[in-house]
């Protein structure tokens, strides 16, 4: 690891973070390899592939990761995750909701299983060593929880060892069957590094001075819930440095390029 990004585990001896954590191109790009292509993601919820057949496109992170991603389950019931984009051009496969048998590329029909197999191609009936491994579309993990869907690119760790806490609370809730009131979503845009986000959120110093309100709403249940006022600090077991690692999917035709507007669906 950049020493310059060494965090002391002990929070009363950690240092601020060196600013080329926040303003340099390369250690951005870096983070969204080593951070954002490894985390788990949120793929909303299910409600639009519960049938047999069922084919929904997601993109993770868009403007950031953007990566094309498609559930799908098959016939079997299976659900899937699946690169959405096609192996031969890099064309996006699916583009709204539907159902199908399987899925046909509206390029040069390239046809796939909802299992992500290439089942043929026109044209290449006399292809040798063909569909290759490589011609089958990437399947990633894939974890549901309380009715929402949760990928990854290329996980840093387990499912369990982001989500397994949360799951282990909210235990005796009844998630399954809550409905999301969209009235109630809120968006909020902010002008600043990710980072610089999160560290706020983190930092309990930050709440009486800028969010008094929610500070005193925060510090009265605390009070009745627990009897010490101080506050601990610790680091996730997971936050180690890793390598970089390019996503391993393809990716869809260069913008400006044309692209079918068929929706991937194949229905013979």
């Amino acid at each position: 690891m950049d020493p310059r990004f060494e965090i002391h585990p002990e929070a009363s001896a950690a240092s601020t973070l060196d600013k080329a954590f926040y303003l340099d191109p390369e250690v951005w790009a870096l983070a969204r390899e080593r951070i954002f292509a490894r985390c788990w993601h949120w793929l909303g919820a299910l409600d639009d592939v519960t049938e047999p057949g069922s084919l929904a496109p997601r993109d993770v992170l868009p403007g950031l990761l953007d990566e094309p991603l498609l559930l799908a389950r098959d016939a079997g019931g299976t659900l899937r995750c699946l690169s959405n984009v096609c192996t031969h051009r890099g064309n996006l496969l699916v583009q709204a909701p539907c159902r199908a048998k399987d899925i046909r590329c509206g390029y040069h029909a390239r046809r796939f299983g909802l299992d992500g197999h290439m089942l043929s191609m026109p044209g290449f009936e006399q292809a040798q060593n063909f569909p290759a491994a490589s011609d089958h579309l990437p399947v990633l993990p894939l974890h549901t929880f309380a009715g929402h869907g949760y990928a990854a690119i290329d996980p840093a760790a387990p499912f369990d060892a982001f989500f397994g806490e949360v799951r282990d609370r909210l235990a005796g809730l009844p998630l399954d069957g809550l409905i999301a009131d969209p009235s109630r979503s809120r968006d909020y845009r902010f002008d600043a590094h990710w980072a610089l986000y999160v560290e706020n959120y983190l930092d309990g110093r930050t709440s009486p001075s800028c969010m008094p309100a929610s500070h005193a709403r925060s510090t009265s249940a605390s009070t009745a819930t627990s009897s010490s006022a101080t506050p601990t600090c610790s680091w996730p077991k997971h936050a180690t440095a890793r390598k970089p690692s390019s996503c391993p999917l393809a990716r869809p035709t260069t913008a400006g390029a044309s692209r079918p507007t068929t929706s991937g669906c194949s229905r013979t």
